[in-house]
């Protein structure tokens, strides 16, 4: 199972935004990178540590995390129901962690679209035909 398949787009609270989720969004992060590159899109991103639960996010860090996400939305147009990238994790909400999520949820959608449109159903390819 892709990590992609395991965004969390819902959360209603109670709870903490831990390691786990800052490993599960770097995740999607690395294999939207790697989908992006393999249309040939280079998405310049910067590596984050796998954290662990006993690590603090540093303010550079959670600046790289929100930035990380807004290279990739900034790569493709998005639907109109994309949502804008959270500007920082200050005041971070579980509305801002929802959508964070939602954004590499829409990009994945959008490069598998990207990916079918680009596919011939059935039959030959031809010059003025009803797919180019």
């Amino acid at each position: 199972m892709s990590v992609l398949d395991t965004l969390v787009t819902d959360r209603t609270g109670p709870g903490p935004y831990d390691w786990r989720d800052f490993n599960r969004v770097q995740g999607a992060v690395d294999e939207l990178v790697a989908l992006f590159a393999s249309y040939g899109y280079q998405v310049p991103v910067t590596r984050l540590p796998e954290w662990s639960r006993e690590d603090v996010a540093f303010a550079s860090q959670c600046a790289a995390y929100i930035a990380n996400v807004q290279a990739l939305r900034d790569v493709l147009d998005q639907l109109p129901t994309t949502p804008t990238c959270p500007a920082s994790m200050n005041g971070w909400t579980w509305g801002a962690a929802n959508d964070l999520e939602q954004i590499l949820v829409d990009l994945e959608d959008a490069l598998r679209r990207l990916e079918l449109s680009a596919t011939v159903p059935c039959g030959a390819a031809e010059c003025g035909g009803d797919y180019f």
